[in-house]
């Protein structure tokens, strides 16, 4: 069966459903960063349909979840196949995009990591294109509640270098391959929806 599931996306698929349905509605292209199972974008695929998916992930096994979730559901003229991506490596897709995507990815890698990964964004997004990151920061040094410091500890123990990154730290990175200042939509679980905007 290669079909994989995530336990996180029965409880965050609707309010970042939501924030997307604000952010993408004239029919515009997008890659979802570090797809995983493939559901998230399946899902949203089917309650925005004007809008075209790239989902990518550099595991084989998250992309062949993907390719078959995808076949599942009869989405094949909206979500195209899913590309081999490493956010360190790339290679970055010769193409250009109207928005990028990343559900819960932050938080497991490090800095390093999401700094190659916001250069690849500026890259392949256009002028005016959205970057939609939905994970948990901290702010001013400090977690936002005692169950994301927790999640914290957690991450920092296990990973090699994920944990709940500042978000002052990210921000800066955004604005320095030009993404613009950011809209932070508060969602449940003590998560955020961040929405970047390419000069």
């Amino acid at each position: 069966m290669s079909r994989l599931e995530s336990p996180a996306f029965p409880r965050n698929r609707e309010p970042i459903c939501a924030v997307l349905a604000e952010v993408f509605t004239e029919g515009e292209r997008v890659l979802e960063l570090a797809s995983g199972p493939g559901q998230h974008v399946c899902y949203f695929a089917q309650r925005l349909p004007r809008v075209r998916w790239q989902p990518s992930d550099r595991d084989p096994r998250a992309i062949a979840s993907t390719n078959a979730w995808r076949e599942a559901l009869g989405l094949e003229g909206q979500v195209a196949s899913a590309l081999p991506l490493d956010l360190d490596a790339g290679p970055w897709p010769d193409a250009s995009f109207d928005g990028a995507v990343a559900i819960n990815v932050f938080h497991m890698v490090g800095l390093d990591t999401i700094e190659q990964g916001l250069v690849g964004v500026a890259q392949v997004m256009r002028p005016g294109g959205r970057l939609v990151v939905y994970d948990c920061f901290t702010y001013d040094g400090e977690h936002v509640s005692e169950s994301n410091a927790r999640f914290d500890a957690m991450l920092r123990q296990r990973t090699r270098s994920g944990g709940v990154h500042a978000f002052e730290a990210v921000d800066a990175f955004a604005a320095r391959v030009g993404l613009e200042e950011p809209v932070v939509h508060r969602l449940p679980a003590n998560n955020q929806c961040v929405v970047w905007r390419r000069a």
